[in-house]
This record gives structure tokens, sequence and C-alpha cells, in this order.
């Protein structure tokens, strides 16, 4: 996602696979300085190349009660041994002023994946 001030809510991603390419594949992204202030909720990530990535230099995001889980799908992870995916990956400073909150994952860099009970939403709500 690039731009300000956006909502990206109750979103499924899966079978996003690898390329050849320098920048890594992914389920969810923000890309880019003009990525700010936006807000990631209550998705659900699995089987991609990797799940939910940040990157440089975006900034002031919040990243929340997302589930991001199976980011490589293990046939991935054992078609093509080298590549390597993450659930959650945090490619920006360390003072963007990101935050990751609640989401329920297994593999994070430079993001937290609790360990325990997560505020993680996978569907969206039923009316």
């Amino acid at each position: 996602m690039q731009g300000s001030n956006n909502s990206l809510r109750w979103n499924e991603t899966s079978g996003n696979g690898y390329s050849t390419g320098t920048i890594p594949n992914f389920g969810i992204g923000l890309v880019g300085a003009s990525s700010t202030n936006n807000l990631i909720e209550a998705n659900t990530a699995i089987g991609n190349a990797n799940g939910i990535i940040v990157f440089p230099p975006a900034t002031n995001n919040e990243i929340r009660q997302n589930v991001v889980v199976g980011n490589p799908s293990i046939q991935v992870t054992n078609s093509i041994p080298a590549a390597s995916g993450v659930d959650l990956w945090d490619q920006s400073a360390a003072s963007n002023g990101n935050h990751f909150l609640g989401n329920l994952c297994v593999t994070a860099i430079n993001a937290p994946c609790p360990t325990t009970s997560t505020q993680a939403v996978p569907r969206k709500p039923a009316k």
C-alpha cells in the first residue's frame, strides 16, 4: 500500500510466492516514503512468501490484530530451501514510529511476535 491515512481491514491473502527480483514478495506491504499514518488491522495473511512487510522509509503506521502465520508455507520452504520468509517484517529504522500490537504470528524481524494470546481477529465480525 502506498499513500497516507488509509485503512486495510478484513482482507485475506495467500499464495503470493517467490520471484527472482530484489524486492521480496509479500501478502500485505507498506511501501515508500508516502506510506504514513496507515492502519493495517484484522487481516489474515497465510502461505505467502512473507506475511506483512513494512518497507523503509514507511513511518507512523499501526499494524494490529492480524493473523499472520505460515509465511512462507511449508511447501515453499521445502521446495526452495534457499529462500526465507517471515510472518512480520519491519524493514524501517527503529525510530520509524510504526507500531505492532496484538498480531498472531510465529516469526518476526524487528516486530513483536507474542508468545501469549493476542487480540487478533482473523475474520470480519458478523453483523
